[in-house]
């Protein structure tokens, strides 16, 4: 869109805390507008809409597990440093815009940035839920899988309150995790194109441009696409782990 605000979705991504002080922010502003690219029909739409808040949120549970590694040589990254800058941009809007501020991100909202799911399926079917129900596995259990595949945090949490064992594993019928093991996997297969976006778009470039620049890891929806999928995925395999769960991953 023409009017997209590239200097402050940059700031966002960057958790540049200098960046958004320097704006002159409306409610209005803390909304943009990001055009989904040719070839996505699965939005079924052209364009989605984010909050400012919810950026930041995004970038603070994508760091949250890592806060305590050391740097990042190849993209001269302090996950503290970068987790804090996160904490101090979305505490500035929160006191600046308290009417917006979001207790969480509300993940289910943006899974087309993961999958082409439609809104009505299921990563299993409810004929597949019947057949491995019959095959011996527990109902709430596959549900608990349904609802991780398809980023919903709450159902996640209502489910493990009421008994679903994370630790099954329907596709390969043995007693690992597919649940973890999916949400690892794309945690660890984005977060590399993540570190790529913070490498190639770094606080000195200019990215007044972005398609010229790096092509589609450049543009806003790609961009964030990835910082969504690594986050959605440390958010959930956060919640598994504080119920107590055994995390094979070794994320803490």
């Amino acid at each position: 869109m023409d009017d997209f605000d590239y200097g402050f979705f940059k700031s966002l991504f960057f958790s540049d805390l200098d960046g958004i002080r320097k704006r002159s922010l409306t409610d209005r502003d803390l909304f943009l507008t990001l055009p989904i690219p040719e070839g996505y029909d699965h939005w079924q739409r052209r364009e989605v809409t984010v909050s400012a808040f919810e950026i930041l949120k995004m970038s603070i549970d994508a760091w949250y597990s890592l806060r305590e590694m050391e740097a990042f040589q190849s993209v001269s990254i302090i996950p503290s440093e970068f987790y804090n800058s996160s904490v101090k941009c979305l505490a500035y809007l929160e006191q600046n815009f308290p009417d917006q501020s979001i207790a969480e991100v509300p993940y289910e909202k943006y899974l087309h940035f993961c999958y082409t799911l439609g809104e009505e399926e299921e990563w299993y079917s409810p004929s597949e839920v019947v057949q491995l129900v019959d095959d011996g596995f527990r109902k709430i259990d596959i549900e608990l899988i349904n609802a991780g595949a398809k980023r919903n945090v709450k159902k996640v949490i209502q489910l493990l309150n009421l008994g679903a064992n994370p630790m099954v594993d329907p596709e390969e019928k043995t007693n690992d995790s597919e649940i973890i093991d999916h949400l690892a996997k794309d945690e660890s297969n984005a977060f590399v194109h993540y570190l790529f976006c913070l490498k190639s778009h770094n606080k000195d470039k200019e990215y007044g441009n972005p398609e010229k620049a790096y092509g589609v890891l450049a543009q806003p929806y790609g961009v964030l696409a990835h910082l969504y999928k690594v986050a959605s995925s440390a958010k959930l395999l956060r919640v598994i782990e504080e119920f107590g769960i055994v995390d094979p991953t070794g994320n803490s």
